[in-house]
């Protein structure tokens, strides 16, 4: 409100961006008109496709409905949808895999040492949220680079995360954790760690348009996650611009985006159950 009062972006009230573009990384590229049972070598050919879409980063989660432990075989399965990922992109595209917090330590501990031959950018939510001991037993059995830190919503759960040294990246959500100010707040103080921050951002264009306006002033931000619904963009008279996997930043006053009122219609709420941890997320060769 504040921007449009002044006539200028939000970006400007906090100092200025230091940086022209905000990078994003691709979530949910791998989505299918039905979501159900999918094959590795499905994700394999889908990441190749968003990789020519220009996305540079790339994060899923290839576990299947696994939750706790897995089988071997299950465990066998996600490393070699990995693997094949890895292979289908290249060795220059960043790559992320996404466990929801659903491992105790045992199953994460093994995954995390499996990964470390694929050079993932980090594995996010290996474990739940609450033990930070536990992570920092994780962190230290593993090279793999471990984030966490969506489910947070004040700074001072992330100064207690970044004291014990908990984890490689935090991942603060603009909504969790009470707007722009807040995250920026947040990546201050994860600054002094030298911790980079990479915001969650399952939402829609109206946080995403905040996320970019926060990160443009954040030198330790690295990139933000974007899911790419084309849906989401309806909502928008003019869709925020990306290129090349990064973020144009708005020039408009404010957020810099107008919502289309005339599609909400639309897009009415519809009650429905998660799939998560069920069948139909299994992944098989």
């Amino acid at each position: 409100i504040k921007g449009k009062l002044l006539g200028v972006p939000c970006y400007e009230l906090f100092g200025g961006p230091c940086r022209e573009t905000v990078p994003c990384y691709g979530n949910y590229w791998f989505m299918k008109t039905k979501m159900g049972p999918t094959r590795v070598s499905e994700y394999a050919e889908s990441a190749a496709r968003a990789v020519e879409k220009g996305y540079k980063a790339l994060k899923w989660s290839p576990f299947g409905y696994a939750a706790h432990s897995m089988t071997k075989k299950q465990e066998n399965i996600t490393v070699e949808c990995v693997r094949q990922v890895r292979d289908a992109v290249g060795p220059d595209i960043n790559l992320m895999v996404d466990a929801h917090g659903r491992f105790d330590l045992p199953q994460a501990r093994r995954l995390a040492q499996r990964f470390e031959e694929f050079d993932l950018l980090f594995f996010e939510e290996p474990l739940p949220p609450e033990n930070l001991d536990a992570y920092v037993e994780l962190k230290r059995s593993t090279k793999t680079p471990i984030a966490t830190g969506e489910r947070y919503v004040a700074r001072f759960q992330f100064r207690e995360l970044l004291e014990k040294y908990c984890c490689d990246y935090i991942q603060p959500d603009a909504i969790y954790t009470g707007g722009m100010n807040e995250l920026r707040k947040i990546a201050m103080m994860a600054e002094t760690y030298y911790c980079p921050v990479v915001p969650h951002n399952c939402n829609g264009p109206v946080c995403t348009a905040a996320s970019i306006h926060a990160a443009a002033c954040m030198p330790n931000f690295l990139m933000l996650e974007y899911i790419p619904v084309p849906e989401r963009e309806d909502v928008l008279v003019e869709p925020l611009v990306l290129k090349n996997g990064e973020f144009e930043l708005p020039k408009k006053p404010g957020l810099g985006i107008e919502l289309n009122k005339k599609v909400f219609k639309n897009y009415i709420f519809q009650p429905r159950d998660l799939d998560h941890f069920t069948p139909a997320r299994e992944i098989f060769l």
